[in-house]
C-alpha cells in the first residue's frame, strides 16, 4: 500500500478501530479524511450477492463515468472476474480483514486503466460487519467511458484485535458524520 490516499484511509480506519477488530460505521466522519473523501466509499453489504455502494466519493464517480451509489459493487467488476469479488466481501464479513485489489480495465476498445481499491470492514450498532469502507484509486486519468475492472491481485492482511468488542456501557461515542439514526 503505497498511495497517499490508500495510507490515509488506512491510518484513519485504524484510529477509529483502537485496537478493535472493526469500528462502528457510526463513528466514520468525513471531516477527518477530506483528503481521500473524493476517492471513498462505503458498501452496504446485505448479503452474498447483494453489495451495494450507499456512498461514493465524486472522484470515484468521475472515474468510473457514473453515480454509483445504489449500484451493485460487482457492477464495477469485469463478469469474469465477479465470483472473486463476491467471495472477497463475503470474506470480509465473515472474518474481517484488510484488503487490498489490484484491478486493470478489461476493455480491448480504451487504454488501459490501473488501479487498487481498499476494502475494510466496518461493525454496525449491533456488532455486525455490515458495512465495508473503501476507496478506488488511480494514478491515470479517469475514461470518458464507464468501464469494468478484471482483477489482477488481492492482498488480505489479517486484523488482530488488542481488546473485547464494545458492550453497551463501554460502546464509543457517537459522532455527527455518516451516522444513520438508530431504530
Amino acid at each position: 500500500m503505497q498511495d497517499p490516499i490508500i495510507l490515509d484511509l488506512l491510518s484513519y480506519w485504524e484510529n477509529l478501530r483502537a485496537g478493535r477488530i472493526a469500528p462502528m460505521r457510526s463513528e466514520l466522519d468525513p471531516r477527518q479524511i477530506t483528503g481521500a473523501l473524493d476517492h471513498t466509499f462505503v458498501l452496504e453489504y446485505n448479503g452474498p450477492l447483494d453489495v451495494r455502494f450507499r456512498l461514493a466519493g465524486m472522484a470515484l464517480c468521475e472515474m468510473m463515468g457514473m453515480e454509483l451509489r445504489g449500484m451493485p459493487a460487482r457492477a464495477l467488476i469485469d463478469i469474469g472476474h465477479r465470483d472473486e469479488l463476491s467471495r472477497v466481501l463475503d470474506d470480509i464479513v465473515a472474518s474481517p480483514k484488510i484488503v487490498e485489489l489490484v484491478l486493470r480495465t478489461s476493455s480491448k476498445q480504451s487504454p488501459h486503466l490501473n488501479a487498487r481499491m481498499l476494502l475494510l470492514p466496518m461493525q454496525n450498532d449491533a456488532g455486525q460487519f455490515t458495512r465495508i469502507l473503501g476507496c478506488l484509486v488511480s494514478k491515470e486519468p479517469a475514461l470518458q467511458t464507464p468501464q469494468r475492472f478484471e482483477i489482477a491481485d488481492v492482498k488480505a492482511t489479517r486484523i488482530i484485535s488488542t481488546m473485547g468488542a464494545p458492550t453497551p456501557d463501554k460502546a464509543p461515542k457517537l459522532v455527527t458524520g455518516f451516522a444513520e439514526d438508530r431504530a
